[in-house]
């Protein structure tokens, strides 16, 4: 597991990762790592493919919806909003990239959204190398 903090320098300082994008996945508190990644990839106009699946409790409680508006347009950000559902490995499967050695995923939240990660990465068979979790 990285350290909190992690995450901006290594997804935006480095070309070896995520050589066809970035997957993030993330609850609660997550959503402030993956918001300062994506700022970093829109301050550099990065050209690569972003999907963002976010959990949250209800509408309310998503956080920087109007900032996720704004880079949907500036990246090629998708943004997946699991609202009231709790996250599965089968909800994470529907929306990985099919080219799941190209792409780096960063998770960052709850103990059962990190084991989801976890149970969809076995079944989709992700690389080890390309997994990257925060707690």
């Amino acid at each position: 597991e990285i350290e909190v903090g992690d995450w901006s320098s290594d997804v935006c300082s480095s070309d070896l990762l995520g050589a066809d994008g970035f997957v993030f996945i993330v609850d609660g508190y997550g959503i402030a790592a993956a918001i300062a990644s994506l700022r970093t990839l829109a301050e550099r106009r990065d050209p690569r493919r972003l999907t963002l699946v976010y959990r949250a409790d209800s509408e309310t409680a998503v956080w920087f919806a109007g900032e996720l508006a704004r880079l949907e347009e500036r990246l090629k950000l998708t943004v997946v909003r699991l609202i009231g559902e709790p996250i599965s490995a089968e909800s994470i499967r529907r929306v990985y990239p099919r080219e799941r050695d190209r792409y780096d995923v960063f998770v960052c939240g709850s103990k059962p959204l990190r084991k989801a990660a976890r149970d969809a990465f076995k079944m989709l068979k992700v690389p080890a190398a390309n997994q990257w979790f925060e707690a």
